[in-house]
């Protein structure tokens, strides 16, 4: 069928060209002109960075091409209940500005796996977390490059295999190259491509529909704005309780990641880092509000237009909807289909380019600290560099695997961050939290977390209920029908109703469909989070107080949240590392400060004991 959404006018390929070029020039200045001496510098920015462009990095790293495809997906064939995952996202923010930072920031650790090796004395649960943190962002990278790539394939003419290649390659080089520097400055750039042409796509839609007045009355009279679901029923996919309880916990695991941990290290002060943290609220709200609209303006463009693209066969599948409706609706503008695939690019690259950085940095002070012990700098940071490269084609490889994946890509994104995230997140909190846990609980506790959650996860998406819609838009007045691809998507979602002509999708009969016997693979995929942490933590503690719980050692302060430590402060231990002198033999690390472990009166701890016996530093 010819439709004009497949033609590329000459300044689509301007914009998307000029910007390639600039996110690799700026990787090209820091890894050529401004280059990085340390392996601190190359990860961390040299601890040096301001809070702006790190709390715009933050926000563009996990608000990526996924969000810009997912959440006017979930307007328009749904409703605005999703909206409530954003408020959760909020929420999950402050919780890492006023919890996570003060905890995290004064350690100085580079990996944010690191902690669980110093808070539990233990390699295993450090690897542990690495292969947890690990696993969740290249499953998230593939996502993230095929999206779009689907997308774009259906309604741009660009091959999918160009799509994935294209910017997989260019993320693991700019990444390489130019380490955490580029990694911040090419997100705010690509921040600024993804607000501005949101924005402008927004304003132009907004006056081919004909304004806020009459989008807001097509959708209410179309069931698409709607707050009010409060069904205790955790199989409900969309819910209050679900989103707000739920969306916190399946979020809370990219607040204490690598690629969180790292951006709050990379800071000059614990102030600028949680500051940096707590502007991702108002700025989520401004994109979230934004997504949104656009959302409800396509719908009641296609609903004036009557024709769902979906239903017509012109789309093949609704995540395709929102490239389409641009390239449609503003195909006679050129360069604007343009900018908006830039936009689109511009998610993926953020969240590819923080994956790679964190997982390099994974490789160094994870999985390769021993081997490097004694490597010189520049040979450690070349290390880091290949790194890069090699995540950056693992990403690319599992992305083209992975493209029969289907469903809203945000439900895919958000099930993959609880179901390997939550227990993650659980090991954290129940070393942030509980002095009592030991490695054994902690260990013992994330396996079962994640052998629990990843069951449930795979179960639901294999059995569970499959997601009921909202009424659809007819296809009435469709001008070109193709009758092969509206039957194979009539009858691949349900059956359709026939009034008048009119093919109408209708879902009156059930609001909520369960499609197993086993009721726990219709759990809503919003609660993954919350039980892969609670798992992990009620089981870690359980076996760490059969275990001996910390087998007669105390717990270091500064490895509690700073608000608990009242609380638990018989069972920690407090120190000034500042006055302690390094020796070369002998020798434990705190602080990363290496300090005479004979000589234990040399060292002035203030010691809190419940019993009497001789501390041990090990």
């Amino acid at each position: 069928m010819s439709d004009p959404v497949n033609s590329f006018h000459v300044l689509d390929y301007v914009a998307m060209g000029l910007f390639f070029l600039v996110c690799t020039g700026i990787g090209v200045y820091y890894g050529c002109y401004k280059k990085q001496k340390t392996t601190e510098e190359y990860l961390l920015g040299g601890r040096r960075m301001h809070l702006i462009p790190v709390a715009i990095s933050l926000l563009v790293t996990y608000q990526s091409a996924i969000s810009v495809l997912g959440v006017p997906l979930e307007t328009y064939v749904y409703n605005t209940m999703s909206y409530y995952m954003w408020v959760a996202i909020m929420i999950a923010n402050a919780i890492q500005g006023f919890l996570i930072v003060p905890l995290v920031y004064p350690l100085g650790i580079s990996s944010s796996y690191e902690y669980f090796g110093r808070r539990f004395k233990s390699r295993a649960v450090q690897l542990l977390g690495t292969v947890m943190g690990m696993l969740q962002t290249l499953m998230y990278m593939a996502i993230v490059l095929l999206a779009p790539a689907l997308a774009l394939e259906a309604v741009a003419g660009i091959p999918l295999w160009v799509s994935i290649v294209v910017v997989g390659i260019i993320g693991a080089a700019y990444t390489s190259i130019g380490g955490m520097k580029t990694v911040i400055w090419t997100d705010v750039f690509q921040f600024i491509i993804l607000y501005g042409g949101l924005i402008v796509i927004l304003v132009l839609a907004l006056i081919e529909v004909g304004g806020f007045y009459k989008v807001f009355r097509v959708a209410i009279d179309g069931k698409r704005i709607v707050f009010d679901e409060i069904n205790p029923d955790p199989r409900v996919r969309h819910t209050i309780w679900g989103l707000l309880c739920g969306g916190v916990f399946n979020w809370l695991p990219n607040c204490c990641n690598q690629s969180a941990v790292q951006r709050i290290s990379s800071m000059k002060s614990a102030r600028d880092a949680k500051i940096s943290c707590l502007l991702n609220v108002p700025l989520l709200f401004v994109y979230s509000v934004i997504l949104t609209l656009v959302g409800l303006v396509i719908y009641a463009y296609f609903v004036e237009k009557q024709c769902d693209p979906y239903l017509s066969g012109a789309i093949s599948n609704y995540n395709q909807l929102m490239p389409y409706f641009v390239m449609k609706v503003f195909h006679n503008v050129p360069g604007l289909a343009g900018l908006f695939i830039a936009a689109l690019f511009s998610g993926s690259l953020s969240t590819l380019s923080s994956g790679i950085n964190s997982m390099s940095a994974n490789t160094l002070k994870d999985i390769l600290p021993n081997v490097l012990r004694n490597a010189q700098q520049y040979n450690q940071t070349v290390i880091a560099k290949v790194a890069s490269m090699l995540f950056g084609a693992m990403a690319v490889g599992l992305a083209y695997l992975a493209k029969s994946l289907s469903g809203p890509v945000t439900q895919i994104a958000q099930t993959t961050f609880g179901a390997v995230g939550g227990p993650m997140a659980g090991i954290f909190f129940l070393g942030a939290v509980f002095p009592q846990a030991n490695w054994i609980g902690a260990f013992s506790g994330g396996m079962i977390g994640l052998a629990i959650n990843m069951w449930v996860a795979i179960g639901s998406v294999m059995y569970g209920a499959k997601a009921v819609p909202s009424p659809r838009v007819s296809i009435e007045d469709c001008s070109v029908l193709n009758f092969t691809g509206i039957l194979s998507n009539l009858t691949s979602t349900s059956t359709p109703t026939f009034a008048n002509t009119t093919w109408l999708y209708t879902t009156q009969m059930s609001k909520h469909i369960y499609g197993s016997q086993l009721a726990i693979y219709d759990v809503s995929y919003v609660y993954f989070g919350l039980i892969g942490t609670i798992i992990t933590i009620v089981s870690g503690i359980l076996i760490s107080i059969c275990t001996g719980s910390a087998r007669g050692d105390l717990t270091r302060e500064e490895y509690i949240f700073p608000c608990l430590r009242r609380v638990w402060k018989g069972h920690l231990i407090s120190f000034q590392p500042g006055k302690y002198k390094a020796y070369k033999n002998k020798t434990s690390v705190i602080n990363e400060h290496e300090i005479d472990v004979a000589p234990i009166k040399a060292l002035e701890l203030t010691w809190y004991w419940n019993r009497s016996q001789k501390p041990s530093l090990e």
